[in-house]
């Protein structure tokens, strides 16, 4: 189960991050991949995802499962993930839904006002509840993690400082977030990863959200890997311990 599921999250982590199909190619969805846009109130335009369910999903079973809401890095534009096609066999090794929402603007910004917001973090909050409406999901904040990579390492503290209520667990790779508001989301578990020769995302900008969690009173796991640059999702992602730990934030 962990070693399916390792494989199934390292090229998950390069399809979200940009790699793609040669143009002009398209690769047919899974039976349990499916595409969608979300019509955004809050931001006044549109926004793709697609959404992963497990091997075995039924909309008319009982059973409700967890979900994952994966921000992707700078260069994860839509759709050039059509890799993500060849990915669903390795679903069987997991129980979560993977929705992989694509920010073209970004996923984090400074303004204090939607008014004034570029970015799609404030999204989040319109998405959950259609996915929610149309998936047999853990409808409440047990149920729901958040992780993201580089661009979307920012985006996933952003996310939730602005709604540090719901979700259960964070996952942030190779990004930064607001120091001054680390109290706001000392309640929540969170596993900050990043390689510490990384040239793109200064790891000091980690170890600032560490430090401040910390102080705040928090308990987050810092993981810093040495002799890694900018690609440290591929190990955090792999990491067994790290897939124990969220699986134990849903009970």
């Amino acid at each position: 189960m962990r070693k399916g599921l390792s494989i199934f999250l390292i090229f998950f982590s390069l399809v979200v991050c940009g790699f793609s199909q040669p143009a002009g190619t398209r690769l047919a969805l899974p039976a349990n991949v499916s595409e969608a846009k979300l019509d955004s109130k809050l931001m006044g335009h549109s926004m793709p995802y697609r959404v992963i369910v497990p091997a075995g999903y039924s909309k008319a079973a009982a059973k409700r499962y967890p979900v994952i809401y994966l921000l992707h890095g700078l260069t994860g534009h839509y759709p050039n993930w059509t890799t993500l096609g060849t990915l669903p066999k390795s679903a069987e090794a997991f129980n979560f839904i993977f929705v992989t929402p694509e920010g073209d603007n970004g996923w984090y910004n400074d303004s204090p006002t939607i008014a004034n917001a570029k970015y799609e973090s404030y999204i989040i909050q319109e998405l959950i509840p259609e996915i929610d409406a149309k998936y047999r999901t853990i409808n409440d904040r047990t149920g729901r993690a958040i992780a993201g990579l580089s661009m979307g390492g920012y985006g996933t503290f952003d996310a939730i400082e602005r709604y540090p209520n719901l979700f259960a667990a964070a996952m942030p790779v190779c990004g930064g977030g607001d120091t001054s508001k680390a109290a706001m989301i000392a309640h929540l578990p969170i596993w900050i990863f990043h390689g510490a020769e990384d040239p793109a995302v200064n790891p000091v900008y980690s170890l600032y959200m560490f430090q401040a969690l910390t102080r705040a009173g928090a308990h987050p796991g810092f993981t810093q890997y040495p002799e890694v640059g900018h690609f440290s999702w591929l190990g955090a992602y792999s990491d067994p311990l790290m897939m124990e730990w969220l699986f134990r934030q849903h009970k």
